[in-house]
């Protein structure tokens, strides 16, 4: 019995013995409706698709039947979703292209109390934690997550926990989830996935506001099986598309003595070879976004930079939308690959990043903040363009002199 069925059936548990016209009313509804049954939509690469019957959502994809026939997508490329048994999923879509996470956060809400499918129910609540984590909800947020891994939800929708909102929280609220992450992490968290991601959490909250060494690598989260190999700024040179409305630069790539460079300035840590790198080169940042989210959800071993691709490319459509949550978007990306990988080459680019993003959504402390965290690991030699973006923005800023170092805050390119 598919799941349609199974729904439509469970309203008729409770007839009578005495009524089999309605029992058989009911058991053949499925098959009068015909083609009725598969009536929900999907949406990836800016296009519907309709008649399809979504199934589940397992091992980081989205699996539906289309004609007949399975398909499986990365759910990072799920771009949208109706569901006919569950309206308030493509309520919670439409709310999101309007960028209203209010409006979507009650829809989803909605699936998180009344779905019957865990699936649908696990992948609800993830949507549900980011969007409490972008509307600064610590508390709430934290708690979902907790649900979320109670639940043994899949680590698809483990991977981004609320990082972004935990800055946010009270120093009471900050001993309460403190308190029920430690129990997690002794409990339910244990020996999954999920506890690398709430040991870091548990360091963000431990660590006062202004202190840089919030995130240290203990070896116990997930690394860089293979890392992004540097390019020398001595060498390599990819001069990118300047921004729309300005002449055209054409892809190049040559010896010579300068730095990485795009319409947003690119770390000369990035692998100049790069199929993504060379996108942002060409101001692709479209497609490069779309190719960052595919190698994310994949099996690529270079995460601390796809995770600052993604971020790149984000901050530069977020530049041409003028969007505050389009911002906040890039910023996460930006600081997931910073406290995920805290040791990587990208960790000091991707605070410059995460504090002009948070500078450009009115955050104005916080951005000082992660700039005064990223003198403390960008070295002008390494990384000139960096450096220079880095001074510039101190400079206009006039966020000071760095903080104390801390003992674990060597970050090496």
């Amino acid at each position: 019995m598919n799941r349609r069925d199974a729904h439509m059936l469970s309203g008729v548990s409770g007839i009578a013995e005495g009524a089999p016209w309605t029992l058989a009313l009911a058991l053949c509804l499925p098959l009068l409706t015909g083609a009725a049954a598969l009536a929900d939509e999907i949406k990836f690469n800016g296009f519907w698709i309709k008649d399809v019957e979504i199934q589940t959502i397992a091992e980081g994809k989205v699996i539906y039947t289309s004609r007949g026939s399975e398909v499986r997508q990365p759910l990072t490329r799920l771009e949208g979703m109706r569901m006919a048994t569950y309206p308030a999923v493509g309520e919670t879509f439409d709310a999101l292209d309007k960028k209203d996470d209010e409006a979507a956060l009650r829809a989803i809400s909605q699936i998180v109390d009344r779905a019957r499918e865990k699936w649908l129910v696990n992948w609800a609540r993830s949507v549900k934690v980011m969007l409490l984590d972008r509307l600064r909800k610590p508390v709430e947020s934290v708690g979902e997550y907790l649900r979320l891994v109670s639940d043994g939800a899949e680590a698809s929708l483990l991977g981004a926990p609320p990082m972004t909102s935990l800055a946010a929280a009270t120093a009471g609220q900050k001993q309460q989830m403190s308190q029920r992450l430690q129990q997690a992490l002794d409990g339910s968290a244990k020996g999954t996935v999920a506890a690398p991601l709430i040991q870091k959490m548990l360091q963000l909250l431990a660590t006062p506001a202004d202190d840089p060494g919030s995130a240290s690598s203990s070896g116990d989260n997930v690394a860089e099986a293979t890392p992004a190999p540097a390019a020398s700024p001595a060498t390599t040179t990819v001069t990118a598309a300047p921004a729309p409305g300005s002449a055209a630069a054409p892809l190049a790539i040559a010896k010579t003595a300068e730095p990485l460079t795009s319409a947003i300035p690119l770390s000369s840590a990035l692998d100049a070879q790069d199929e993504i790198t060379r996108m942002l080169a060409q101001g692709k940042y479209r497609e490069a976004l779309d190719a960052a989210n595919q190698r994310l959800a994949g099996n690529d071993t270079r995460l601390a930079m796809r995770l600052y691709q993604k971020g790149v490319a984000q901050l530069y459509l977020a530049e041409k939308s003028g969007d505050r949550k389009d911002y906040l978007d890039a910023a996460i990306s930006f600081m997931r690959s910073q406290v995920y990988f805290p040791k990587s080459s990208f960790a000091g680019p991707c605070l410059i990043e995460a504090g002009c993003c948070h500078q450009k959504a009115g955050l104005n402390a916080d951005a000082a903040r992660l700039w005064r965290q990223a003198q403390l690991i960008v070295d002008a030699d390494t990384d000139p363009s960096m450096a220079a973006r880095l001074d510039s923005f101190l400079g206009a800023a006039g966020a000071g002199e760095p903080d104390a170092k801390p003992e674990e805050s060597n970050v090496k390119p």
